[in-house]
Order: C-alpha cells, then structure tokens, then sequence
C-alpha cells in the first residue's frame, strides 16, 4: 500500500469502515470472458465496509500530487487512455463484474452480509482546476463519492483533535497543527 491510500485507510477506518487494502480478486475464466481484457488479478485500492449500514465502498486513490491532476476527461470519454486508470468508474461491465466477485470472495471469509448497498469513492489528492467543478457535478450526477483536496482536509483537521492516536496520518496533522 502506498502513502497516499494508508491516509485515506485512516480517514476511512475514522468513519466506522472495516478497510483492507490492495485488495486482488481471482478471476473466473468466464467472468474474465465477461469484463473483458484487465489485469491477471484485478487489484482495488481499498475496500471499506461499515457493518451497521451493509456499505461496501470501493475506492480509488489517485494522489496525482505533483501531477496536473485528477481531470475529468477521464470520466467523459474525452481520453480513453487516461479512461483506464478509473475503470470502476468508466467501465460499468467491469465494474459489475468486479462486484460480484468481490462480495462473493468477502461473503465466503465471513467479512460483510449479503446485499450489502454499493458505494465508488474516488480520492484524489489533486483535481486539474480547470475539471473541479464539472468532476465534482459528474459525480454527483453518478451518485459517485468524490473526496477532493478541500474534504480531505476537512477529515485531516478532524483527525488532529482527537486524542492520541499513534497513526501516522494524526502525529502529522497534529504536528502541523501545534506550529500554527
């Protein structure tokens, strides 16, 4: 797991969610014949379940720090080849696929109920300025989750008043904090 999606771990397990990172499903021959070309084991990010609600959230994390950014060119179909890093959002055979797998694999290990309710969160550490908006409508519009740079650090500044908390994402926000 990198940087990036243990912060967004953080946040997530903050909210209530049980979280598993780099999650690789296995592939049946005929769902791979359903979802088309993709990786030997498909890899999510993150996957977020809260109990008390069936929630399962399948999450994307894009940093794209020092980057131009998340753009919504990938969601459009303005950029097929910038399309394929968000394939749970763009491509709905894969992403209906990839979801039945993956709740059959979590029911099997005992890890969530049957019929939990579907959520696609994208995190992205960075939006192109010119797509903010329009990407933030488009997942609205989708009833898609969007945690921008703003909310991120809505749930950032949350994390550092909390009491101790030997994660890494709160020493530093706390830090940060105590230097204001």
């Amino acid at each position: 797991m990198d940087s990036f999606e243990s912060l967004i771990a953080t946040i997530l397990e903050e909210n209530g969610f049980w979280v598993q990172s780099s999650v690789k499903l296995n592939i049946t021959p005929f769902l791979r014949k359903f979802i088309g070309p993709t990786d030997p084991r498909p890899e999510i990010d993150i996957v977020a379940y809260k109990g008390g609600t069936n929630e399962l959230w399948l999450v994307e994390c894009k940093s794209y720090l020092d980057s131009g950014g998340v753009s919504i060119s990938a969601f459009n179909g303005k950029n097929p080849k910038f399309e394929k890093k968000f394939k749970l959002f763009t491509n709905e055979k894969y992403f209906n696929g990839i979801c039945k797998e993956l709740i059959n694999q979590l029911i099997v290990k005992d890890k969530i109920r049957q019929k939990p309710k579907i959520r696609r969160l994208l995190a992205a550490g960075h939006i192109a300025k010119k797509s903010q908006k329009k990407l933030k409508e488009y997942f609205i519009k989708k009833d898609w989750e969007l945690w921008d740079e703003e909310k991120l650090k809505k749930f950032l500044t949350a994390l550092s008043t909390k009491g101790y908390d030997n994660s890494i994402a709160t020493m530093v926000v706390k830090l940060l904090k105590s230097q204001q």
